[in-house]
């Protein structure tokens, strides 16, 4: 499975020095090295023409998200964007109507085919409540501070039931083969590791991997970290996200796990 010779256990853990120092960069609105190596990734994946990049969590695909500038400035790149919430979903495919290399699918990723409700914040047109969508709705607390003066409690709470599937059946569905997915990037408000693992499972080893961390258990995450890292990642903190990097020499793919 690789090595983890530049990854140590401590290095993998949610509270290391370099997790709190990046919590202070991510206050004061900047995500630290991980915003700097997505950008240089993505910046050489426009010269390419094998990339395949998979967004979970995808939302209105503009609100508050990283990859909105970089499909639009390169429409050859092939990519998947996944989100299970109707409004946002229409949003996003009506966004990119217009490119056929994006493909739009509207569902959640799950252990099993079948519905799950989605519980979000009814903030009227601010796009903000839809995009903290997660299945438990009793945590919405730590997203406070990301509305400064406002308060989620006192606004209406609402659930949606949304379509659900396991990532290899999407995969499948769009004949998608696991070792085609180039980058992928999650945001899905505390179902990250779950994605992540599922498509771990898959075989797939995407060239990069970025996903949210800061509402997931510090168990599940440290035991996500030790996966990738034997895998031959390279992890960086911020805040909310963790950015892996395959090293060169690290296998590109190996058997899905049945």
């Amino acid at each position: 499975m690789g090595t983890r010779e530049n990854q140590s256990d401590r290095t993998l853990e949610r509270h290391t020095p370099r997790t709190l120092a990046n919590i202070g960069l991510r206050l004061m609105g900047s995500e630290g090295k991980v915003g700097k190596l997505r950008y240089k990734y993505l910046e050489a994946a426009a010269l390419r023409t094998d990339i395949v990049i998979l967004q979970v969590g995808a939302n209105d695909g503009i609100f508050d998200d990283p990859l909105y500038p970089f499909f639009h400035k390169n429409p050859h790149v092939r990519g998947i964007l996944i989100e299970p919430q109707k409004g946002p979903y229409e949003k996003l495919l009506n966004l990119y109507r217009d490119n056929p290399n994006v493909t739009c699918v509207r569902t959640a990723i799950s252990a099993t085919t079948d519905y799950l409700s989605l519980w979000s914040v009814n903030l009227g047109e601010d796009p903000f409540g839809k995009a903290i969508a997660r299945t438990n709705p009793e945590k919405f607390d730590y997203v406070m501070w990301r509305r400064p003066g406002k308060r989620l409690k006192g606004y209406e709470v609402e659930s949606e039931d949304v379509p659900a599937a396991p990532l290899s059946d999407v995969l499948e569905e769009l004949s998608v083969s696991p070792e085609q997915i180039s980058a992928v990037f999650t945001d899905t408000e505390g179902s990250d590791i779950e994605v992540v693992n599922q498509l771990l499972n898959t075989g797939a080893r995407p060239e990069v991997l970025q996903y949210e961390h800061v509402i997931a258990g510090d168990e599940v995450v440290f035991e996500t970290n030790r996966r990738l890292a034997g895998m031959g990642y390279e992890l960086n903190w911020s805040f909310r996200d963790i950015f892996a990097a395959l090293r060169a020499g690290a296998p590109a793919a190996t058997p899905a796990v049945p």
